[in-house]
């Protein structure tokens, strides 16, 4: 026993010693075959490299082939990622890395540029190429003032767009929007530039017509009607009114108003498909109370603020009586709205003050009826009931009273109904009505946003 425990013993390690020979023989023939793999594969791909840099380097100019073997693949990379994707942007840690691996294809290109004259004074890597951030970043930024503020204050470089000069078709094709202001300024707006870019770009022109003249020549557009307090210095409700437009509202109205603002204007702005308009009216003193009309009419398309609209109410504006402001619409019993103001009613029931105006689906909302709610919400005892004022109670409201953009809260002390006849209202005693335009201007401070 203890001898064949030795014999053991001793014949063991020399299994070990085979089996460690063994495997290294394994990983060493493995290793070879492996090492033979990478070679051929090297060769394949260097194969397969050169082809596609011979096939590339024929689709380039003359001058891009001083480039080195390394230039010429980064400017290869940066061309076919830009080729997928023309509209590819980069954050500002992608373009600083960017910068650091292309700085030498930079140099490289400016010396092509100069030696072979077959780039534009922006030059490209490639047709579609964005600039590069060297050159957005260096000497080849934009030359406006408004360009370095775009750069430095937005996380993203768009590609560089040329402002293109003449005919709308040209200017569809550039991505611009022409701007056109009546006061005698026109601006071409590159809405991939920032807001502020469009002040800068105004050149002349003439308007000598009206408003509703402008507004019948632009059928089936949109558009929508602003106010400024503070002696021209503050619009109000402004966010409001960009969501209907575009991000570029703000400088022009910059640009519409007069420089040193002394009064309150009223701002029409009018959108077509290539078109901004802008169309600042000073605002004449406000009145204690005003006359409306009653007419039997409707609207098609109530919830939309349409040039169309302005069109069809024409015949109906014409023959509104001279002292009369506005003509309110009767469908059946309703009194719906005014053709350009929303329409309320003020009247006491019981211990409570009720305020009765049309719903929002059965006219257009306005956003000084929408100060006037939320007036009507911190009051107590006042609630506001979204119906339509009827005709037959028009006798019993103890006040009426019109609500627009230009009129903000203004009491109705006479209504021509009709027939002809006239029913007297002492809208502007009312107290409830004075405390809610006194609340609709304090809001109004509050909502407005700084020009200047």
């Amino acid at each position: 026993m203890i001898r064949g425990t030795y014999r053991d013993q001793i014949q063991r390690p020399k299994s070990n010693t085979n089996l460690k020979m063994l495997a290294a023989q394994y990983v060493e023939e493995e290793r070879t075959k492996l090492d033979l793999m990478i070679r051929e594969r090297r060769v394949l791909l260097e194969k397969e490299l050169n082809e596609s840099l011979q096939r590339l380097k024929k689709e380039l100019p003359n001058g891009f082939l001083k480039l080195t073997l390394r230039e010429f693949l980064q400017l290869e990379t940066l061309t076919r990622n830009t080729i997928v994707d023309k509209e590819r942007r980069m954050t500002r840690s992608m373009a600083r890395h960017s910068q650091r691996e292309t700085i030498v294809v930079e140099q490289k290109r400016q010396t092509i540029v100069t030696e072979t004259n077959t780039v534009a004074q922006t030059p490209k890597f490639h047709p579609g190429l964005p600039e590069t951030p060297a050159a957005l970043r260096g000497n080849r930024k934009r030359n406006t003032a408004t360009a370095k503020a775009t750069t430095n204050s937005s996380n993203i470089f768009a590609e560089p767009r040329t402002t293109i000069r003449g005919s709308i078709s040209s200017k569809r094709a550039a991505g611009l929007m022409s701007v056109e202001l009546t006061d005698g300024k026109v601006l071409d707006v590159d809405i991939t530039e920032s807001p502020k870019w469009c002040a800068g770009q105004v050149e002349k022109m003439e308007w000598d017509g009206t408003v509703t003249e402008l507004l019948l020549n632009y059928s089936g557009c949109v558009y929508t009607t602003l106010r400024t307090i503070d002696n021209g210095k503050r619009i109000v409700e402004l966010a409001a009114h960009a969501r209907r437009l575009d991000d570029a509202l703000v400088s022009i109205l910059q640009a519409a108003l007069p420089d040193d603002p002394t009064c309150n204007y009223k701002i029409t702005v009018i959108v077509t498909k290539n078109k901004i308009l802008a169309i600042p009216e000073a605002m004449p003193p406000k009145p204690s109370f005003v006359q409306i009309e009653i007419k039997s009419l409707s609207r098609r398309t109530p919830t939309i603020k349409s040039t169309n609209w302005v069109a069809d109410r024409q015949s109906v504006e014409q023959a509104r009586r001279p002292e009369s402001n506005e003509i309110v619409m009767l469908k059946g019993d309703e009194l719906v709205e005014g053709l350009s103001s929303n329409l309320a009613v003020i009247r006491t029931i019981g211990d409570f003050i009720e305020i009765r105006t049309a719903p929002k689906g059965r006219v257009l909302a306005g956003t000084i009826m929408e100060l006037v709610k939320q007036a009507v919400e911190g009051m107590n005892n006042v609630k506001l009931i979204e119906e339509c004022p009827r005709m037959a109670k028009l006798s019993s409201y103890e006040a009426v009273f019109i609500t627009s953009t230009s009129r903000l809260v203004m009491p109705v002390d006479c209504i021509i109904l009709p027939d002809g006849s006239t029913i007297n209202v002492k809208s502007s005693a009312n107290p409830t009505l004075l405390c809610i335009g006194e609340a609709v201007e304090q809001l109004l401070a509050s909502r407005s946003t700084s020009l200047y």
